[in-house]
């Protein structure tokens, strides 16, 4: 999932200079007034803006709990979500248990880039809560580029 983020001045430029007012509210690149780009329709083909994509991740970290301490992991889990939802970029986790082995546990987050997702890591609230938790977790990649997103309710 990407998404095209404009940026650059961050003044709206067509009413500041009298421009296409098409192009309303929308920054520029830092060159794009300089030229007028706007009006010879640089903005149409995409020149006026910066293309800041926001990859969203996916984080998925896998562990392996004894069962006499599923009930303490649960625990555990369910403060290191609740501190990680506090930061920026969050956009959900979830922790599940493998339906056939019982020692198997996963928690996957979303996040609006791995920038977010470390940054939410450095946070103190999310290192006395989650970076324990994460410490127990297999030793494998757990940030991945989301590529694909279907939602539920978006079936038909």
């Amino acid at each position: 999932m990407k998404k095209l983020l404009p940026c650059g001045s961050g003044r709206p430029f067509a009413a500041a200079l009298g421009r296409d007012p098409a192009c309303a509210g929308l920054p520029l690149r830092p060159d794009c007034r300089a030229r007028g780009a706007c009006r010879r329709g640089a903005l149409r083909r995409g020149g006026c803006f910066f293309r800041d994509n926001v990859v969203l991740v996916l984080v998925v970290t896998r562990f392996i709990v004894p069962e006499s301490e599923a009930l303490s992991f649960a625990g555990r889990a369910e403060r290191a979500v609740a501190a990680m939802s506090t930061r920026p970029g969050f956009r959900f986790a979830r922790v599940g248990q493998a339906a056939d082995d019982p020692a198997r546990w996963v928690l996957v987050s979303e996040w609006d880039g791995v920038g977010a997702w470390r940054r939410a890591l450095s946070n103190y609230d999310v290192r006395v809560e989650a970076v324990p938790l994460l410490a127990l977790a297999e030793d494998e990649p757990g940030a991945y580029e989301l590529m694909h997103s279907l939602d539920g309710s978006a079936a038909t």
